[in-house]
Protein backbone atom coordinates (compact mmCIF):
# COMPACT_ATOMS: atom_id res chain seq x y z
CA UNK A 1 0.00 0.00 0.00
CA UNK A 2 2.77 2.42 0.88
CA UNK A 3 4.55 1.66 -2.39
CA UNK A 4 1.39 2.40 -4.35
CA UNK A 5 0.91 5.66 -2.45
CA UNK A 6 4.52 6.66 -3.13
CA UNK A 7 4.22 5.77 -6.81
CA UNK A 8 1.06 7.85 -7.16
CA UNK A 9 2.70 10.81 -5.43
CA UNK A 10 5.55 10.54 -7.94
CA UNK A 11 3.11 10.36 -10.89
CA UNK A 12 1.30 13.44 -9.60
CA UNK A 13 4.51 15.43 -9.13
CA UNK A 14 4.16 15.56 -5.34
CA UNK A 15 6.98 13.23 -4.35
CA UNK A 16 9.58 15.98 -3.87
CA UNK A 17 7.29 17.75 -1.41
CA UNK A 18 6.65 14.49 0.47
CA UNK A 19 10.38 13.78 0.65
CA UNK A 20 11.34 17.22 1.86
CA UNK A 21 8.42 18.08 4.15
CA UNK A 22 6.53 14.83 4.76
CA UNK A 23 3.01 13.67 3.99
CA UNK A 24 1.58 16.33 6.32
CA UNK A 25 2.66 19.03 3.86
CA UNK A 26 0.14 17.86 1.25
CA UNK A 27 -3.21 19.58 1.00
CA UNK A 28 -6.39 17.68 1.81
CA UNK A 29 -7.25 17.90 -1.88
CA UNK A 30 -3.98 16.22 -2.89
CA UNK A 31 -4.40 13.52 -0.24
CA UNK A 32 -7.91 12.88 -1.51
CA UNK A 33 -6.68 12.62 -5.08
CA UNK A 34 -4.05 10.08 -4.03
CA UNK A 35 -6.62 8.11 -2.02
CA UNK A 36 -9.07 8.12 -4.89
CA UNK A 37 -6.48 6.84 -7.31
CA UNK A 38 -5.45 4.15 -4.82
CA UNK A 39 -9.06 3.00 -4.53
CA UNK A 40 -9.42 2.91 -8.30
CA UNK A 41 -6.31 0.79 -8.71
CA UNK A 42 -7.10 -1.51 -5.80
CA UNK A 43 -10.78 -2.09 -6.52
CA UNK A 44 -10.40 -4.48 -9.48
CA UNK A 45 -7.91 -6.60 -7.53
CA UNK A 46 -10.10 -6.72 -4.43
CA UNK A 47 -13.17 -7.65 -6.46
CA UNK A 48 -11.23 -10.40 -8.22
CA UNK A 49 -10.08 -11.86 -4.88
CA UNK A 50 -13.61 -11.80 -3.49
CA UNK A 51 -14.89 -13.62 -6.58
CA UNK A 52 -12.14 -16.23 -6.30
CA UNK A 53 -12.96 -16.88 -2.63
CA UNK A 54 -16.64 -17.26 -3.47
CA UNK A 55 -15.81 -19.76 -6.21
CA UNK A 56 -13.70 -21.79 -3.78
CA UNK A 57 -16.55 -21.88 -1.26
CA UNK A 58 -19.02 -23.04 -3.89
CA UNK A 59 -16.62 -25.75 -5.07
CA UNK A 60 -16.09 -27.00 -1.51
CA UNK A 61 -19.84 -27.08 -0.88
CA UNK A 62 -20.37 -29.13 -4.05
CA UNK A 63 -17.74 -31.62 -2.93
CA UNK A 64 -19.58 -32.23 0.36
Amino acid sequence: MNQLKNDLAKEMGLWHLVQTEGWGALTAKDCGRIGGKMATKLSPNILRKIAQKAECRVSKERDL
